[in-house]
């Protein structure tokens, strides 16, 4: 062989492992297939109906470097994104990815465009099968600088791993009984106002059990909120930020997800709110969405431990 040629192969060699060493995988808690040999599957847009096929909800895969999704839900339904692939590029700074993105979506009845943008990401870990995402707005070039600035917001929608769905729960943070008052955000007026029976939440009355909702009434349960006048849910994940605690909750036997939230310093007597879809507000007053619901609650007085949470 040519000394040019040898020179020149070695280049090439030294150019390849540049590029790997570059690169960089997805965090192992959100890799699909695990090292223990179990499977994740993780879900967001986890829309009311989106498991019927009302709506539309994103399944998301991570193999390595790279993340895919895919769309399910009829086809005319309303905001339906296009799938896309994005490719983990380097790992800027502790847990923060830069990530080439590319979308597909149908341009003309036969072919499909494609579109490259890049973008950071930050996976958040709520538990071990929750997650938020945080992201930096999009860009046509690769700028590693995305990673370094603060400013890259939470993307309201969970991702929950639906593989674990119907045994994973945590410790809910609320602890005893309460009254509350639910308020639709359409009418502003209590459902329930004129029924009998107060409305109560009760909550790891016993360590585990989960919550409670207990609507007395079939007709004082809020239209389309798939719950049962008594609805038992477990917590999935908790965390706080911005002065709120925040709780994934899901059916004990039905594969729906809310999100509720409430002060962490509330004294006993606090205004909270029950998101319908698998997505947190952090606005104090909720301005992207009006699916939700506004609780007003009061802690009841301690009881006797023969009638506590009735």
């Amino acid at each position: 062989m040519a000394p040019s040629t040898s020179i020149a192969l070695l280049f090439l060699l030294f150019l390849s492992d540049s590029r790997t060493a570059t690169g960089c995988n997805f965090p192992d808690f959100m890799q699909t297939n695990a090292e223990d040999g179990t499977k994740r599957d993780w879900r967001t847009h986890l829309t009311e109906g989106g498991r019927t096929g009302k709506n539309w909800e994103v399944a998301l895969g991570f193999y390595g470097n790279n993340m895919r999704s895919s769309v399910f839900g009829v086809m005319e339904a309303k905001d339906k994104p296009h799938p896309f692939t994005r490719i983990c590029l380097d790992e800027v700074k502790e847990g923060r990815f830069m990530v080439e993105h590319q979308e597909h979506g149908p341009t003309t009845s036969d072919e499909y465009g494609t579109s490259l943008l890049y973008l950071c990401m930050e996976f958040v870990h709520r538990s071990d099968d929750v997650v938020q995402i945080r992201e930096s707005r999009k860009l046509v070039f690769n700028n590693p600088n995305l990673c370094s600035q603060e400013d890259i917001e939470h993307v309201p929608w969970i991702i929950v791993n639906m593989a674990n769905f119907y045994t994973s729960k945590v410790q809910c943070p609320l602890q005893g009984g309460f009254s509350m008052k639910v308020f639709d955000k359409i009418k502003n007026e209590d459902i329930c106002s004129g029924y009998d029976g107060a409305t109560r939440l009760e909550s790891e009355c016993m360590s585990g059990e989960g919550m409670f909702f207990r609507f007395r009434h079939e007709i004082c349960i809020p239209a389309n909120l798939h719950m049962r006048t008594h609805q038992r849910v477990y917590c999935m994940a908790n965390w706080q930020q911005n002065g709120y605690t925040f709780s994934i909750i899901r059916a004990d036997k039905a594969e729906h997800v809310w999100c509720y939230r409430f002060p962490t310093n509330n004294h006993g007597t606090f205004q909270s709110y029950l998101f319908r879809d698998g997505r947190c507000e952090i606005d104090d007053f909720p301005q992207k969405t009006d699916r939700y619901l506004r609780i007003a609650v009061i802690h009841d007085k301690p009881r006797t431990l023969s009638d506590l949470c009735m």
